[in-house]
């Protein structure tokens, strides 16, 4: 797994039709290490409902984050 920032990772990934286990993208100004911390902890809590490979955006915005998967268009 794949934890970044870089809006374009995923979109080169499926692009390329890279194989993955999976991407976690923080949007942009959650460079923190506390947040990069709850991010991972709330995708433990989800990862029943994940499989790989799959793509994650996390946001935060003020108290709520927000969590999103992808479903990868191909296969790996």
């Amino acid at each position: 797994m794949v934890v970044t920032h870089d809006g374009d990772f995923g979109t080169l990934v499926e692009q390329d039709n890279r194989p993955h286990i999976g991407i976690v993208h923080l949007r942009h100004g959650h460079i923190s290490p506390a947040f990069v911390l709850e991010m991972i902890s709330a995708l433990e809590g989800t990862a029943a409902t994940v499989e790989p490979p799959f793509i994650v955006v996390a946001e935060r915005r003020g108290d709520v984050v927000r969590v999103r998967v992808r479903a990868r268009v191909g296969t790996s």
